[in-house]
């Protein structure tokens, strides 16, 4: 279709409405284009539910929501395996990344936000791309920014009709009221049915209004998550590291204790088992300030034992100056867990490198995990403050 609405016949069923195209797919569904095509219908729909707040979503379906988006990140980013779908590759992962954002993934704003200024700067006019990081700048607040690339996406040719939406609902945040209604109006003629744009023009703009972030993404100014077109990452100047990590993982968990030390918790990219079934991984990144040497030394000595009391563990070559590396290995409810703990300290700070997964499923993350233990760059951590008593 060339247009939002759902419908495809006028005249009682019977005859085709005039923006409706009908053709014969002849591409093969294990083709790379039926791949793009599959992702950008699956964005598409999310688009119109999830890439506001609040989002659109059934009561109790936050779990199923974020898996979901976490696979359409696993899925774009996937087709590196063909080089003529690139610059694809990086849109879909980058408006993947923007529905991350609305759902306050922590840090997905700002990886979302170097992947689709990446896609734009390599191809200006790319519409879809323009689209999603004008919502990314309306998530952040930054509306005016937001209205200009929006009012850019609908000058070009084939732009999608949700153009008009974002647009509409950046002019609302400005404080544009009617200059707002009307883009609205416009989405509205090409998908009579979106919830939110029927409440928003019988409200003159008022319902429902965007919210904003939640405070808990703000709570921890002593780590700030970042990114690039290519990894997102994560650097503290209070606890003295910069780690970086593959787009396709995503943070799931961020703590900081004043004065003792951090969490940094992350869920890995999806692996396909031999089975066929797929399963993720989780990683950690724990910091330890200890309060005297005799602590820091124990907690050293013991390494891989201070997380995995009951473990089977295993040294291994060293992957940092200065580390220590070890597997291990535990049952856990009938299943077997297998991964790896990286420690290393600098400036009386003990850091843990943690990845923890199925067995199977470790031997196909061990090399990432690897590249980001590597990636671990460290400097001693300036004094944390001590709570307040």
């Amino acid at each position: 279709m060339r247009t939002g609405n759902p419908m495809f016949f006028d005249g009682g069923g019977k005859i085709l409405r005039p923006d409706v195209a009908v053709y014969r797919i002849d591409v093969h569904k294990d083709a790379t284009l039926a791949h793009v095509r599959e992702l950008r219908r699956d964005l598409e729909h999310l688009e119109r539910t999830i890439a506001e707040r609040p989002a659109l979503i059934a009561r109790n379906g936050r779990t199923v929501v974020d898996e979901k988006v976490h696979d359409l990140v696993d899925e774009a980013w996937s087709l590196v395996a063909d080089n003529r779908f690139d610059l694809d590759r990086r849109e879909l992962t980058g408006r993947a990344l923007a529905l991350g954002a609305a759902l306050d993934w922590p840090g997905a704003s700002e990886v979302a936000a170097a992947v689709l200024d990446d896609v734009l700067r390599r191809s200006s006019t790319r519409a879809d791309a323009m689209i999603a990081r004008a919502s990314v700048h309306l998530l952040a607040g930054e509306n005016d920014k937001a209205a200009a690339l929006a009012e850019s996406a609908t000058l070009v040719s084939g732009a999608a009709p949700r153009a008009h939406y974002v647009l509409g609902r950046s002019l609302l945040a400005a404080g544009k009221t009617q200059a707002g209604l009307a883009a609205l109006k416009l989405y509205s003629d090409s998908d009579p049915l979106d919830p939110r744009t029927r409440r928003l023009l019988a409200s003159k703009g008022l319902d429902p209004q965007l919210a904003p972030p939640p405070p808990s993404l703000h709570e921890d100014p002593t780590v700030r998550l970042d990114g690039t077109f290519e990894k997102a990452g994560a650097e503290s100047a209070a606890f003295g590291f910069h780690v970086d990590w593959p787009l396709t993982w995503r943070v799931v968990g961020v703590s900081a204790s004043a004065g003792t030390g951090m969490m940094l918790n992350l869920s890995t990219g999806r692996v396909i088992l031999d089975d066929g079934d797929t399963e993720r991984g989780t990683a950690t990144l724990l910091v330890q300030h200890p309060d005297s040497p005799a602590e820091r030394s124990q907690l050293l000595r013991k390494a891989g034992r201070n997380l995995f009391p009951d473990a089977k563990l295993r040294t291994l070559p060293a992957l940092l100056p200065g580390s220590k590396r070890e597997q291990f290995r535990e049952t856990q409810e009938g299943s077997v867990h297998q991964g790896e703990v990286t420690t290393v300290e600098k400036g009386g700070t003990v850091y843990f490198l943690v990845l923890n997964a199925s067995r199977e499923a470790y031997g196909k993350l061990k090399e990432e995990y690897s590249r980001v233990v590597k990636s671990l760059a460290l400097s001693p951590a300036a004094a944390v403050p001590a709570p307040p008593k």
